[in-house]
């Protein structure tokens, strides 16, 4: 009698301990998918959330600064920052023989816009699409 409550002693101290170290390797994943949100909020905290402020006042003509080019907002976007990014070195290569003279821009921004559209479906404004009022070379 004695080692039989002995062993089902040790076997729920098992139990418990496994039960445990599940629960522990739970609660370090969502540790680490908590830290990784707090990056992703600070990144949108410093980079986006000010540019956005900065659009609103510009477009809200709170902000009249010469000078002050508008850019799409999805740039500064963590989630689309890399793949336009990635996009404008592609449309570099694709434009590799083109001589980098007047007017180059606006056809670099034309494939950037076209991969973005056909290869990821983003829809990213050109600055001049963003800027009407200025003349791009």
């Amino acid at each position: 009698m004695k080692a039989s409550k002995v062993i089902l002693g040790i076997i729920l101290t098992v139990n418990i301990l496994g039960i445990g170290a599940r629960q522990l390797e739970i609660q370090k994943a969502q540790a680490a998918a908590a830290f990784e949100e707090l990056q992703n909020r600070e990144e949108y905290l410093t980079l986006v959330f000010p540019k956005l402020i900065r659009e609103v006042q510009v477009r809200l003509n709170l902000v009249n600064v010469p000078g002050n080019i508008k850019s799409d907002l999805k740039e500064y976007d963590p989630r689309y920052r890399r793949i336009i990014e990635a996009a404008g070195q592609e449309a570099d290569e694709n434009l590799a023989e083109y001589p980098r003279e007047i007017g180059f821009s606006h056809m670099f921004w034309a494939e950037k816009k076209r991969i973005l559209n056909q290869k990821y479906g983003i829809n990213w404004k050109t600055p001049p699409e963003m800027n009407p009022e200025v003349i791009f070379d």
